[in-house]
Parts: C-alpha cells; structure tokens; sequence
C-alpha cells in the first residue's frame, strides 16, 4: 500500500517494462533507499550515487502526503489473510523503534503462553511517543458479497447482473441508488431491481421539479419568510447535519436516506403546508442547491445536470465545497416542533381512520337492518364483501359531499400544557437514572430501572403498566430531552403552535373544523376521556360529526 504513493516515480506501466516519471532504474533500488523514502531512517549513504537528493525528497514528501491512508475498503474474505498481513507488514517495517524500546516483547515464547503479557506490555506503551506510529493504518472498511434481490448471482439462475448491463437498464444514478441502498454492513449487501427501477422515476421527477421551478411554473412567493419557510430551511440544515455524520462514518444508506429521501419527503410535507399561501421563491432555490451538493457523491450525474445546465451555475458542482459551518447551524426547538407537528399529524390520522372506520360499520349494521327486501336479496346483501359495502358508502358519501349534504367530520385537540403529578415523577426518576449512569447517559435498561423504583413498584397495575408507556413515549419522542435531562415543559408552545398550522392538519385529515383547547377542560359535545390523554408534545384529539 505504501508503495502505491510512489510507484508512478519508479514504473510506468504496470509491468514495469517502462521506466517512471523520474527515470530510476531497478538496479538502483536497494533497503537504503526504501528506509528513507519511506522515512524508516534518514540514513542516505547506502542509496545509490545515480539517484540524487531532490528526487529522494520527492518521493519522500509523496508518501508523507498520502501515509497514513485513513481507510482502506475490501472484502469481508480478506480480513483474515491480506487484511491481517498488512497490519503485520507495517508493524514490522515502521514498528521497529517499539520493538527497540521494548524487547521483553518479542521473546522466543508461545504468544498463546504469554498473551496477559503483551496486552500488559502493550498497555505501558505510549504510543504517541513514538513517531513512526502515525504511518499506521488508521483504519479498515469491510463489505460483503453483492446480492441480487436476496439471491447470489448466478448465471445459471439467469440474475448475473455486469456493471454495464445495470447502467444501462436503470442508468447509472439509479444504479447507484440501489447500490447505497444495498447496504453498509460487512454482511451481503442486496441490490433490489425494484430499487433501481423505481429511483428512475424519483430522478426524472426531481429534474422535471427543478425544471419548472426555474422556468416558473409554478406560483412562487417572495418577500418575508414565514414560519413554514423557517422551519423546512432548518430542517434541511438538519439533513445536511445527518448527512455529513453518515458521509464521515462510511455509512451510504443513511446518506441516501437523509440527503434523498428525507429530503423530497420534507420538500413535499413544505409544498403542503403552504397551500394556498404558495411556496417561498428562495427557499426553494435553497432546497434544490443544498440537495445537488449533498447528495452529489451518490447521483453525481443528475445532481450535476440540474447544476450546470439547469441552475445555470459558472462552476462545476464537483468543485463545490460542503457548506461550512455557519450555513449548516439549525435550531434544535424549530426541529422539535417540526417532529412534533409530524407526530400529531400521524396520530391524528390514525385516530381518525378509527371514527371513519366505526362509523362506516355502524352504517352498514344500519343498511342492513333496516333494508325491506325480500329473503333472496337479502342473502345478496350479506353476501356482499366488505369492501364492496365500503365502497357503495364511500361512493354515497362523496355524492352527498357534492351536494353539500350529510355529515362532516370536526375534531377538537387537547393539548397539555404540563405534565401531570405522576409524570413528573416519572421524569424525575429518569433524570436520576441518568445521572447515575455511566457517561450521564440514559442507560438502554432504563424500563427494568423504573420497575426495580420503590415508587413505580409501588403503583397499581393499571397505572403502572400507563405510566411505562408514557416513559417509553417520552425516551423515544425526545422532544423535552435537553442536555441529557428530560424538563417538565416543553421548549416552546405547543398550543400556537397546532393554532398556527390548522389548516395544515385539517387538509392533512380532510377535516371540516379543528378547535385547539387546554386539556384541562373538556369540550361540550365530548363525553369521553379523551382529554386527559394529552401530554406535552402529544395532543389527543376528539372527533365528531355533526349534520349540516
């Protein structure tokens, strides 16, 4: 690996048959020369008279510059022989000074006898004392075998799939896609043609956006930015974050996750909450020139043509710096909010699938009772599928919207301005446990910590089987987690911000009406418990229909 630095220097063909840039015959090449360029020693008088000083020091500075290597990428099949050799090779070659210092190291005894020993020896080391230990390998990346959709490729089963041919089935960012989506663990990562197949089309649609968004297709805002405006631009900030962290860590799935996916999912959920009130000119512009640079390593060839030919931008985007620093800062409570409005827009939706759901049930019971058929069609009729039943309704019901007529759902959503008295006591405990735990960290046993408490042990079934899922609530959501300590209210108000996205939340669930009330009182029409099943960052909502 060390002699990759500088093999161009001494051969210029792989062979060898042709003499390098610097014209050094092999004849001259011998130990000496090797020890100092690659800074073993600084002992010239053994190198041969025909190489002169400056072309030593060129090589010299060559490897320097790229030893140590920070990764070297190959298979998991190799980890036990070349993997393995290679640390052994440069522990012997820049390792020699450690073994000078050390000798009781390496006497003619069993390694298996005198194991405790070298992990002992090894311990009183000071590595960083010792110079030629920066030229170690500083780290190795291993993957597995190529699958293809969960199967070996084989040419036999007629799934061998060649570079080529995949570049020109799915092109060669849709190849890519599916690549970085195959995995990053050193198990056998799958390439999923579905995967490919269906990146073509998110491709094609992200050009076609980019497009019209240049050519103004669509009706754009300008001026002051809104909150939705705020909150998208620092939720892409957020992705550039994760993106890097991912980038830096060798893991390409998650990169693919947040730099594609999450981010025309986020750009999407904006466009919808804008609404009517339009999308904000910069901010899209914004969102596009943020995705081309970070997710350009993985779809380098459409990120460029949206780029070049597109943004009409001077330089090419491969040229382009990641954003430093002061342009990637987000706001952890605008990211919280923004969860949080996600969150109450999910269990709102799922809660309001349960209504519709009843209702429907509740109406065809009804049809079906009060229907006065004669016994042959009623047997048609309960012969009928469900969903054809569902679909007669669904049918009615769209007419009888057309016609302004029948039923409307409206929902009213409780919100918690705090916690309740057992919670707090809940959040206290946790916060104990942290700070008790190594590294002030909120152990993943946490839940058998709670149990083992006199408190909670202490509590009747019931309540103690609500107030682990509330913890269970609280440690995933994380929305009041600030610096390893989970706080009794949330970092900001959670009831302006429902009031300021309403209509957000209603074209969300198809909602006629939403009301946001305290928890602490319950709405007229409303005669469950509905309410009491609010906590900070987890409204409950109540809905109900009401004939027009």
């Amino acid at each position: 690996m060390a002699y990759y630095t500088i093999s161009h220097f001494l051969q210029g063909s792989v062979d060898g048959k042709e003499q390098g840039v610097l014209g050094i015959v092999a004849e001259d090449l011998n130990d000496s020369f090797f020890d100092y360029v690659f800074d073993i020693s600084d002992d010239t008088s053994g190198v041969s008279k025909n190489i002169t000083k400056d072309k030593l020091e060129k090589m010299r500075r060559e490897f320097q510059y790229w030893y140590p290597f920070d990764v070297r990428i190959s298979g998991k099949d190799l980890i036990f022989n070349h993997l393995t050799m290679a640390l052994f090779n440069h522990v012997a070659i820049w390792g020699k000074k450690i073994y000078e210092n050390h000798k009781e190291c390496i006497e003619e005894r069993s390694v298996l006898d005198r194991q405790s020993e070298i992990l002992s020896e090894i311990e009183k080391i000071d590595l960083s004392s010792i110079e030629s230990i920066k030229y170690f390998p500083r780290s190795f990346f291993c993957n597995g075998h190529v699958l293809v959709n969960k199967e070996k490729m084989s040419k036999s089963k007629g799934n061998f799939i060649t570079i080529a041919q995949s570049i020109s089935q799915y092109t060669s960012d849709g190849t890519r896609i599916a690549l970085a989506d195959a995995g990053d663990s050193i198990e056998d990562a799958n390439f999923n043609t579905d995967t490919a197949n269906s990146a073509i089309m998110k491709l094609y649609n992200l050009i076609n956006f980019c497009i019209e968004t240049k050519n103004n297709v669509y009706i754009f805002r300008c001026g002051e930015k809104t909150f939705n405006d705020l909150i998208f631009e620092n939720e892409i900030n957020y992705l550039t974050n994760k993106c890097k962290d991912s980038y830096e860590k060798l893991q390409f799935r998650d990169v693919l996750k947040y730099g594609f996916y999450d981010m025309l999912l986020k750009r999407d959920t904006y466009r919808i909450m804008c609404d009517k009130i339009h999308m904000h000119k910069d901010t899209v512009n914004f969102f596009i020139e943020r995705m081309c640079i970070i997710i350009n390593p993985i779809i380098p060839h459409v990120t460029e043509h949206i780029w070049t030919y597109i943004l009409k931008k001077d330089n090419f985007l491969i040229n382009e710096k990641w954003p430093p620093t002061e342009h990637t800062n987000y706001s952890i409570v605008m990211h919280k909010q923004y969860k949080n409005l996600l969150n109450v827009v999910e269990n709102f939706r799922k809660a309001h699938d349960k209504v519709v759901n009843k209702s429907i049930k509740q109406k065809i019971k009804t049809n079906d009772t009060a229907t006065n058929v004669d016994q042959n069609n009623k047997d048609t009729l309960k012969n009928q599928s469900t969903q054809e039943k569902q679909k007669v309704l669904s049918d009615d019901e769209n007419d009888r919207d057309d016609d302004d007529e029948g039923m409307k759902y409206k929902a009213i959503v409780y919100v918690a301005p705090e916690y309740n008295d057992m919670q707090k006591k809940i959040i206290e405990i946790l916060n104990s446990i942290i700070n008790n735990s190594e590294g002030k960290k909120l152990p993943t046993s946490y839940i058998n910590l709670l149990v083992q408490n006199e408190y909670v042990n202490n509590l009747p079934k019931n309540e103690k089987k609500d107030i682990l899922s509330f913890a269970t609530f609280l440690v995933k959501d994380n929305v009041t987690l600030n610096n390893n300590q989970y706080e009794l209210t949330l970092p900001y108000d959670e009831i302006q911000l429902i009031k300021n996205n309403v209509d957000f939340i209603r074209r969300s669930l198809n909602l006629g009406d939403i009301q946001v009330l305290d928890n602490s009182r319950r709405f007229d029409l409303d005669n469950t418990d509905i309410h009491k099943l609010a906590n900070p960052g987890n409204p409950s909502i109540f809905m109900y229909n009401v004939e027009k």
